[in-house]
């Protein structure tokens, strides 16, 4: 009986620990209409409420963003994303060292920033995935009730 409540105990204990994947879209405007739209994802490991530079798991601008195609491996700074209020903040570094872009790529060359572009947002799934420390301390505690089992 102290076996089973240690295990359900450690149960309860992992279940808890999840990380969450989230999935953005975004669309760039400028005054002259659309500018180019794409998507992001990223896991909020600090659990700040905000996914930033180096959480990011992916990044697709490859939708008329100037007519390049930036990904996670091109991006040179990207702002920060408040999860809760669906808001991406501007406060990635632009073609200067001032903070007011979304995302800049090409080596700091171009960005998307407040002073010409407005972006919207809509986050497209938030999923909670069971985080590796989790797994891990599941499997131990499984091995562990096999083990005082084996011993009786």
């Amino acid at each position: 009986m102290k076996n089973a409540l240690t295990f359900l105990t450690l149960l309860l204990l992992t279940t808890t620990a999840n990380a969450t994947i989230i999935s953005v879209d975004f669309e760039v405007t400028s005054s002259t209409g659309f500018w180019g739209d794409g998507s992001f994802s990223g896991e909020d490991l600090d659990l700040d409420g905000v996914l930033s530079f180096d959480e990011l798991i992916s990044f697709d601008g490859s939708d008329n963003i100037e007519g390049e195609t930036v990904d996670l491996a091109g991006l040179f700074d990207f702002g920060d994303f408040d999860i809760d209020s669906n808001t991406w903040l501007s406060n990635a570094f632009g073609w200067s060292t001032t903070e007011n872009a979304w995302f800049t790529w090409n080596n700091q060359i171009n960005s998307v920033n407040a002073s010409w572009a407005t972006v919207s947002t809509t986050i497209t799934s938030d999923v909670a995935v069971p985080a590796p420390a989790t797994m891990s301390l599941l499997l131990l505690s499984l091995v562990a009730m096999t083990r005082l089992k084996r011993k009786k």
